[in-house]
């Protein structure tokens, strides 16, 4: 990965629409997506069910700590043991109709799709009060086999109502505010840790993905283009 050190530690903001005229397909797919959270989301009462999931001291203590810079040991512990190990029976996944799972801070699209040049990373829905704990992606064995751009398609209520947390390179805390209809595009280093987390006060739907092949130099040069 020698030549993208520059792109580390930071976070760019690209509008949909654009990246839809460089991946028509990533277009087509976010359309669909979208549509099917839509459907979803006025089906039933998830709100509410959300709302019940997330009323224990632990899920709000982790909601509040994802707001603020977070205790590297604490969360470097959690990622290297993982969630069962550490806290047991704690969060208990729910699975919800047509493919979707209620787990831990957000409400996940669990049928991904497979493409040529990108992997989807997860389809999420935060609703409020919704959050993803920090963490770093990293799996503490060596060099991050799935280091790398990755772009997240992004709708929200409004301007302001979700935002993206990250540390930079020195430790500082980011707070990045998420726009309707914007991508956020950061690079996953290969040895470094990039930590980050995710806090929605409204509803926050996001699509992930990891270009591969020819779309890693595309996507780069969008990102030269919007920087």
């Amino acid at each position: 990965m020698l030549g993208f050190e520059k792109y580390y530690h930071k976070v760019y903001q690209i509008p949909i629409d654009v990246v839809a005229q460089r991946f028509p397909h990533l277009g087509l797919m976010w359309k669909d997506a979208r549509s099917r959270w839509y459907s979803f989301k006025e089906g039933g009462d998830y709100h509410s069910l959300f709302c019940e999931a997330q009323s224990d001291a632990l899920s709000k203590e982790m909601f509040q700590e994802s707001k603020r810079a977070p205790n590297i040991d604490k969360y470097q512990d959690l990622e290297r043991r993982g969630f069962k190990a550490c806290y047991g029976d704690s969060f208990q996944a729910q699975v919800l109709p047509n493919g979707w799972m209620l787990n831990r801070g957000k409400i996940s699209y669990t049928r991904l799709a497979w493409m040529m040049q990108f992997e989807q990373r997860g389809i999420f829905w935060y609703p409020k009060g919704g959050y993803r704990e920090w963490h770093t992606n990293h799996p503490y064995d060596g060099v991050i086999e799935s280091a790398g751009w990755r772009l997240y398609l992004i709708d929200v209520d409004g301007e302001g109502e979700s935002y993206f947390n990250y540390l930079d390179a020195s430790g500082r805390l980011h707070r990045v505010l998420d726009k309707p209809l914007y991508a956020n595009v950061f690079y996953l280093p290969p040895v470094a840790l990039f930590w980050h987390s995710v806090v929605s006060n409204g509803d926050r739907f996001s699509c992930g993905f990891r270009p591969i092949g020819p779309a890693v130099q595309t996507l780069t040069q969008l990102i030269e283009e919007y920087s």
